[in-house]
């Protein structure tokens, strides 16, 4: 494990995501329990949130509601004139700027300009605008792995944009930002990356604009792909495979376009599309991270599937607006990890205070494995059904004590991890570790009341 490679006392710290939304923000403060004024569900407040929408099952649905909002929203801003109009003035505002500033740098009254953000024009933007969507998928093989094929994936989208043609290419059609998107899923041939992004272009026929985006990233980003080392010559079968499926183009996208490449019955728009990347299912030959980690308790092989998405996707980030593009839809300009933060968080959500859970009380409903359906009673019944459930739990406790349960079922616990060595923590490690003593009877906590009440 990374947390044991570094030394650390707590080797489950090395992730973040180990900790959220159980453990206390601050270790002497109550947890809270609230229900949205707006939406009428519940949440917890005063907790670890780890904010990691690629790897945690309960952040990413929250998060991804929230980025839904704001792709639906630059769908609409491209759809109204009327919604584009403080852009039209910003945009009028920074030209009007530049105009000075190059006027002043001409006549030697300053040495150096300003370094200047990409802004389209006032009137680019007062014409009509599409959303394009293009996805972009690589080849891959079973001997392939997130972190290794990740990186160079990311090396050949910067090569892509980086080339003096792509530059040519964005002036061409109207460019005036984009929404990027990756999602992973993994099949019978590895880790499948493929990245969705939303290119916001002057209108033009949805005919030409097919053959355009097709025509010209089919070159473009199959050449980033060889210089990458992911594609092979042309000519080969490897390549015109890639012909076939490694760039896919939506002339015109729609909040409700029905993309049936994504397996599911239901109708994903394609602001969906983009926000929505980890809650989607599988194909029948492929599985999302999650539908991996759902069969990791019993499969070494997900476990290091899984793990190794966990670390070649540490620090990367999901769901991207393109420099200034926020800004000009009228969104607030945050960075990637602060914007994730707070479509966790739940914080700006206005909301009632239920109860105030102390310690022990909150101790009981993590052990029990009843955070979830302690926010579903919270939600249909309030304060006095989370009091009632409360107490509910002090009762089937009923007096016990981790420790002495520990020692008394611990054979039990020796051959759970020998069967799954990969899927628990060795009980060996409290009779080697006095500091982790504590860790490893509290991880064992529910299994140890399973196993009690089994007896």
């Amino acid at each position: 494990m990374e947390g044991k490679k570094q030394g650390l006392k707590y080797p489950q710290n090395w992730h973040k995501v180990s900790k959220c939304r159980v453990s206390r923000f601050v270790s002497d403060s109550d947890v809270s329990v609230l229900k949205s004024k707006e939406h009428g569900t519940s949440h917890y407040g005063g907790l670890i949130v780890c904010a990691r929408s690629w790897v945690c099952p309960v952040c990413a649905p929250i998060m991804q509601a929230r980025r839904a909002e704001r792709v639906a929203q630059a769908f609409q801003w491209a759809n109204s004139l009327d919604l584009r109009t403080d852009a039209i003035q910003l945009a009028k505002a920074e030209y009007a700027r530049r105009n000075v500033e190059d006027a002043q740098h001409d006549n030697g009254l300053i040495q150096k300009k300003k370094r200047r953000q990409f802004m389209p024009s006032p009137e680019l933007l007062q014409n009509k605008i599409k959303v394009v969507m293009v996805t972009f998928t690589t080849p891959h093989s079973k001997a392939d792995t997130v972190q290794s094929l990740f990186l160079r994936f990311q090396l050949a989208m910067a090569s892509m944009k980086e080339h003096r043609k792509y530059i040519e290419f964005k002036k061409y059609v109207g460019y005036i930002g984009e929404i990027t998107a990756t999602e992973i899923t993994f099949g019978l041939n590895g880790p499948h990356i493929h990245r969705h992004v939303l290119y916001f272009v002057k209108d033009v026929s949805d005919n030409e604009t097919k053959t355009i985006f097709q025509d010209f990233f089919n070159r473009g980003w199959g050449n980033a792909l060889q210089r990458a080392g992911l594609l092979d010559a042309y000519g080969t079968k490897q390549h015109n495979d890639f012909m076939q499926h490694g760039v896919d183009v939506i002339a015109r996208a729609h909040e409700s376009d029905y993309l049936t490449k994504q397996g599911k019955e239901e109708a994903w728009g394609a602001d969906a599309e983009v926000s929505k990347a980890t809650s989607k299912t599988g194909k029948t030959f492929g599985k999302t991270p999650f539908e991996v980690l759902a069969t990791s308790a019993k499969s070494v092989g997900a476990v290091s599937i899984f793990l190794d998405y966990v670390k070649g996707t540490k620090g990367k980030a999901q769901l991207t607006f393109s420099p200034g593009f926020k800004r000009l839809i009228g969104l607030d300009e945050l960075g990637d990890e602060a914007q994730d933060e707070l479509d966790a968080s739940e914080s700006d959500t206005p909301a009632d205070l239920l109860a105030s859970l102390g310690y022990s009380d909150w101790s009981l409903v993590v052990k029990s494995n009843n955070r979830g359906q302690l926010l579903k009673i919270a939600t249909e019944e309030g304060s006095e059904g989370i009091d009632a459930f409360i107490q509910s739990l002090k009762a089937d406790k009923s007096g016990f004590d981790d420790e002495a349960l520990f020692f008394k079922h611990f054979d039990k616990l020796v051959s759970r991890f020998k069967e799954f060595p990969n899927s628990f923590l060795d009980p060996e490690i409290y009779k080697t570790s006095d500091d982790m003593k504590d860790f490893v009877v509290e991880y064992y906590s529910s299994d140890l009341e399973e196993l009690e009440k089994a007896s």
